[in-house]
This record gives structure tokens, sequence and C-alpha cells, in this order.
């Protein structure tokens, strides 16, 4: 389904990657980091590139993307109603520290993107972007947490961070001064918390 980004067009079976196969367009890459939905290198120059699901449809329309944009190869197909790229495709940022995929992937896919100044980009779909304001949900508003990222936007509440570690549907951030920060669905849970709820916000 495109992640090993070689150009494999096949969406409605399973195709393996029997040997060494050199990922075309990529060089002078320093980091790779993969997920259920595809994966993202970052060059030298701190350029980043993805490939793998990209899209998430619902009638024919985009809800969101975690590239930050739809390409033309990106069109819809009607196979679980995702747009794929199989080759890598270069995004919207620069000077990318990491590149991280949520690892929850309903209702679409979703990304977060760490850049040298500290700063947290977010593209995609997802209840873990953790970009809501919490005093404005009314209870666990799911309808409200299906937001819809079709470019790649700077995350509201974060800032001076050093890494991110997605956990399930919860996000872990690491800032520059050692403190730790996390969102996401049950996020209390997964941040070892006795109250279970979720935080649509970083806490």
């Amino acid at each position: 389904f495109g992640l090993a980004g070689i150009g494999n067009e096949t969406a409605d079976e399973i195709a393996a990657v029997d040997r060494w196969t050199q990922m075309p367009g990529l060089v002078g890459i320093v980091s790779v980091t993969t997920d259920e939905n595809g994966g993202f290198a970052i060059d030298s120059r701190g350029d980043v590139w993805g490939w793998g699901i990209n899209t998430k449809y619902y009638d024919n329309e985009a809800e969101g993307t975690r590239f930050g944009f739809i390409t033309a190869k990106n069109a819809y197909i009607n196979y679980d109603n995702y747009g794929v790229e199989y080759t890598p495709v270069q995004l919207p940022l620069s000077n990318v520290r990491q590149a991280v995929g949520t690892l929850y992937s309903h209702p679409g896919p979703g990304a977060f993107y760490v850049l040298e100044d500290g700063s947290v980009w977010v593209a995609g779909i997802d209840y873990c972007d953790g970009i809501f304001d919490y005093n404005e949900m009314d209870g666990n508003d799911w309808d409200a947490l299906e937001e819809n990222l079709l470019n790649i936007a700077r995350h509201p509440y974060l800032d001076d961070v050093a890494a991110l570690a997605p956990v399930y549907a919860t996000v872990i951030a690491l800032k520059n001064d050692g403190s730790l920060w996390g969102w996401g669905l049950f996020a209390a849970t997964y941040l070892g918390l006795p109250d279970g709820y979720t935080y649509v916000s970083p806490k």
C-alpha cells in the first residue's frame, strides 16, 4: 500500500519487497522513521520527505492530509478511501529535526514535525493532535475532535520542544527544559494518571 516508497502502486494486495531496493530521490538522508501508514526521511539540509498513506477521503472529499498538501498523484482511489504517495514527496517544511506519524489512524492519518527552533507543526486528522482548547470542549465531543487539517499548521500550545513520541493514541513531548507534556485519546491512562481522561491539548 505504498509503505515501501519505491513506486509499487499495488493498492488491492500486499506486495512484498524481497530484496534491497534504493528509494528513489532520497540522498543525504540523516534519519528515517516509519509507522503503519508509511514513513518520513530527513536529509542533511533539514528537508523532510514522506511516503505512504497521505490523505483520508469521505464521499470523494479530502478530509485531511498528513503531509500538509495533496498532489495530483494523490488523487482519490477507491480502496479504503485513502490517497497514497507511492514514492517520496518533499513536504513544505525546512529545518526539520523530527517527523513522526501518529500511531492511531482513525479517523485518518496524522503527523507531527519538530523544527530546529523547537516549534511543532501538525497535519492530518486524528484524535491526538492536541490542538484543541480544552476549556471549549463539551465533554468528549468526538465530532469536534475529528479536526480536518488540509495544510500543515503550527501547534498553538507547544514550543521549545526537543522531541515527540506517539504512544498509540497519545503523544508525549519532551521540552528542552526537561519537562514532559502529554495529550490524546485516554492520555491520562497512558501517562500514568488516575483519571483516564482524554486530553485535547497538552498537559
